[in-house]
C-alpha cells in the first residue's frame, strides 16, 4: 500500500524535545520509509528500519533484535506499519514493550502512528449497526466460521471483545481458529463460529446473540470476556443494557457527540451496582442456554490487569493495591453467581517467564498468548463433552 503522510505540529514538538534519543521505526513499507526521510532532513537520529527478516543491505533489521538494543533510554520506537505488514504488530510490539520493561498505551518513548487504524483497515467494512453501535463484516458476515457446518457437527459461538474476534485481531490467528484446529487434531468435529467485534461490551453481546445468533445452531455458547468494562471508566451503569462510554466509547458516540448538541440518555438511571449488572448478564445468557438446549460457558480471559500479581506488575508496572482491587472486582463477579458456567482463565500463563511475550500491548493477546488459550479451552472443553467423540487416540 502506497502512502504518505504529514508529521503534526504537536508530535513534531514532541520528536524535537529529545532530539538525542534514537528513533527506531517499526515498518518496512511506504510510509515507514517516508517517515524516515523526514526524521532524517530534521536531523532527528532514524537508523533502520523494523521488519521481519533481516535486510542490512536496506537497512532493515528483523525485530527480534530489539532485544539487544542497550541501553534503552537511548531509543524511541514508532510503529509506522503498513496493512500488508499487519501480522508483524503483535510480535514488534511485543519486544519493544519487553525491551523497555513495561507495556503501557501512554509510554513517552513509543509513538503508534499506526496500530489500531492499520487493523481496523484490514478487519473489513465498518459500519454503524442500530443495537450494537459498531460492527466489522468480512464477506456480507459479521462473524468467521471454522470448520465445515454440517450434521453432526459441534457447534461453538463465541462472542465477546477483539480478543474473540476474527476480523480484527493482533495475532496471524484468532484463538477460535486455534481452539477448531485443536479439536479437529482430536477428531472432535466441530464448527466454531467467532462473534467478537472490538470494544463489545456483553450487553452488545447479549443483544447480537439475540436478534443475529439465535438463527444459528448452538451446542456451546462462549462469552469470552474480561472483566474491565466493569470499570467505571467504561461504562454507564444506568440499566442493565449500558452503553459504552468514556474510556474506549464507541466510534458511533464519538459522532454523536460531535454533531448533536442536545442531551444524550443512556437510560433510566438506575444507578445499578456494576457486579450486579454482570450477574444480570450472566443469568440472562443462563436462562437462554437452559431454554434452547445449549450450554453457556463465560470465560474471563487474562489481560494484563488480571494476571497473577506477578506479572502483573511485571508488565504493567502498576501499584499491589491497584492490581489487589482488579482481582477483588473479578472475585466479587464470579462469586455473584457461585461460579456457575464461570471459567477462569486469568492464571492461564502460570509458569510462562517472560510475559510480554504473551502481549501484543496492555491486552491483546501475541499468537503464542493465543495457543495457550486454546489449548486450554479445547481441554476443558473434551473433558465436558468427550463423549461426542467417535474416535480418539489420547486426546489432549
Amino acid at each position: 500500500m502506497r502512502r504518505g503522510f504529514v508529521i503534526w505540529e504537536n508530535l513534531l514538538q514532541r520528536l524535537a524535545r529529545e532530539p538525542e534519543l534514537e528513533n527506531i521505526i517499526l515498518g518496512t513499507g511506504v510510509m515507514a520509509r517516508d517517515l524516515q526521510t523526514k526524521l532524517r532532513l530534521l536531523s532527528l537520529k532514524a537508523p533502520f528500519l523494523v521488519g521481519g527478516s533481516d535486510d542490512a543491505e536496506n537497512g532493515i533489521y528483523h525485530y527480534s533484535h530489539i532485544a539487544e538494543l542497550e541501553p534503552a533510554e537511548r531509543y524511541r520506537f514508532i510503529v509506522c506499519f503498513d496493512v500488508d505488514e499487519w501480522t508483524l504488530i503483535a510480535p514488534a510490539q511485543s519486544a519493544v514493550y519487553s525491551r523497555l520493561g513495561v507495556a503501557t498505551y501512554n509510554h513517552p518513548r513509543v509513538i503508534r502512528l499506526t496500530g489500531d487504524s492499520t487493523l481496523y483497515e484490514r478487519a473489513g467494512e465498518f459500519l454503524i449497526d442500530a443495537h450494537i453501535q459498531n460492527l466489522f463484516i468480512r464477506r456480507d458476515s459479521p462473524y468467521a466460521v471454522y470448520g465445515n457446518p454440517g450434521s453432526g457437527q459441534f457447534n461453538i459461538h463465541i462472542f465477546g471483545g477483539c480478543h474473540a474476534s476474527a476480523l480484527f485481531r493482533y495475532s496471524q490467528s484468532a484463538w477460535p481458529e486455534l481452539l477448531q484446529n485443536r479439536l479437529r487434531e482430536c477428531e472432535f468435529h466441530t464448527v466454531v463460529y467467532a462473534w467478537g467485534q472490538p470494544r463489545e461490551s456483553t450487553a452488545d453481546c447479549l443483544l447480537q446473540f439475540l436478534r443475529d445468533g439465535i438463527n444459528h445452531k448452538v451446542d456451546l455458547l462462549i462469552l469470552e470476556k474480561s472483566v474491565n468494562e466493569l470499570d467505571v471508566l467504561h461504562v454507564a451503569r444506568y440499566n442493565l443494557l449500558p452503553v459504552r462510554e468514556g474510556s474506549g466509547v464507541h466510534e458511533y458516540i464519538y459522532q454523536l457527540r460531535g454533531t448533536y448538541s442536545g442531551k444524550i440518555e443512556n437510560g433510566l438511571k438506575h444507578n445499578i451496582d456494576y457486579t450486579i449488572l454482570w450477574k444480570t448478564h450472566h443469568r440472562v445468557f443462563s436462562a437462554l442456554a437452559k431454554r434452547m438446549g445449549f450450554t453457556f460457558w463465560n470465560i474471563i480471559t487474562s489481560t494484563g490487569y488480571s494476571l497473577p500479581e506477578e506479572q502483573a506488575r511485571k508488565l504493567l508496572g502498576l501499584s499491589p493495591g491497584y492490581l489487589a482491587r482488579k482481582r477483588k472486582q473479578k472475585e466479587a463477579a464470579i462469586s455473584s453467581v457461585n461460579g456457575v458456567c464461570v471459567k477462569d482463565y486469568t492464571d492461564s500463563f502460570n509458569g510462562v517467564d517472560n510475559i510480554f511475550e504473551m502481549y501484543a500491548d496492555i491486552s491483546h493477546l501475541t499468537d503464542k498468548g493465543n495457543e495457550i488459550i486454546a489449548e486450554r479451552c479445547a481441554k476443558d472443553i473434551l473433558q465436558t463433552f468427550g463423549e461426542r467423540i467417535n474416535n480418539i487416540d489420547g486426546g489432549i
